[in-house]
């Protein structure tokens, strides 16, 4: 039997060095990351340069921003920069705060996220809550913007104009209440190739109220105060996305905004097909960590 790639068994590093298929927006992230990461001279002047974006996004402090990104987080020190990076650069009129649900993580994740210059709720979660149901419904309870937008931390903007074009259509109308962006993986294999189908699903799901089973819905956009109207994100071990989502469809309009893309790391889903069945059964996502051991997630 012949020696297993460490790279082939392991998610995480195929997720830091393997091919990356994405715009060249979304690559630049993910590459300047890969770079970065073994120097943390250059990680500070990365880091300075995304705080001084967001001061710019943010604007006057004392005025509330107009949207709201909420981000859980645990353990994400790999990968949170790509993302950061990715929207400190976005292109808006609005002003936008980040607010970092950093929960039970053991890494830099926190001291990161300061340095770039976003909210960041640092808490210990404990074992009767789930864990990113809860971070999300903790940061859309401190948003200050009328417009709320949940991603992960695992992703990267596809291209400059992708807050935008999510959260153009509850600005400009009023019936409007949630809007929900696709996402595609930016790497791992077969992964790559259910891409177009996991968009397909995803319609289905928002415009016909099909069951679209195993198709997330991490890059959404909705009106605060309407969600708080509904309780907010339900507190379940998974799909707390989709539970909102159909809670929403009943307060008003959602639609899919095909513009708005978000990249994933394809680490969650890469395990073999039998054993994501067997621990789907525990609840939650599931990826190896750098030491190759399967971490869950939720």
């Amino acid at each position: 039997m012949g020696v297993e790639s460490p790279v082939e068994r392991n998610p995480i590093l195929n997720s830091n060095r393997g091919m990356v298929v994405a715009s060249p927006y979304a690559k630049g992230a993910i590459e300047t990351n890969r770079t970065l990461q073994n120097s943390e001279d250059s990680l500070d002047w990365w880091m300075e340069v995304i705080s001084s974006s967001f001061k710019n996004l943010r604007g006057d402090l004392e005025k509330d921003p107009n949207i709201s990104i909420v981000v859980p987080a645990c353990d994400e020190e790999k990968f949170v920069l790509q993302l950061l990076g990715s929207v400190s650069n976005q292109k808006i009129d609005k002003k936008l705060e980040v607010i970092m649900e950093v929960n039970n993580s053991t890494d830099r994740t926190a001291e990161i996220c300061q340095k770039c210059g976003v909210i960041v709720d640092n808490y210990k979660n404990n074992e009767k809550r789930s864990p990113v149901a809860y971070a999300r419904q903790r940061g859309l309870e401190k948003a200050k913007g009328d417009v709320v937008v949940s991603i992960d931390a695992d992703q990267v903007c596809e291209g400059d104009k992708w807050l935008e074009n999510l959260t153009k259509p509850l600005f400009e109308n009023q019936n409007m209440v949630l809007t929900c962006g696709g996402i595609k993986h930016y790497d791992g294999k077969w992964l790559l190739l259910l891409n177009p189908i996991e968009t397909i699903l995803r319609k289905r799901r928002i415009y016909k109220g099909k069951e679209a089973v195993g198709v997330g819905f991490g890059n959404v956009a909705f009106k605060k105060e309407v969600a708080l109207k509904t309780g907010g994100w339900p507190q379940t071990p998974i799909s707390e996305d989709i539970g909102l989502i159909e809670k929403m469809m009943k307060m008003g309009e959602v639609t899919v905004v095909e513009k708005a893309v978000m990249r994933a790391s394809g680490r969650r889903q890469m395990i073999p097909i039998k054993d994501q069945v067997k621990e789907m059964k525990r609840g939650g996502n599931h990826f190896f960590d750098k030491n190759g051991d399967l971490k869950i997630v939720r």
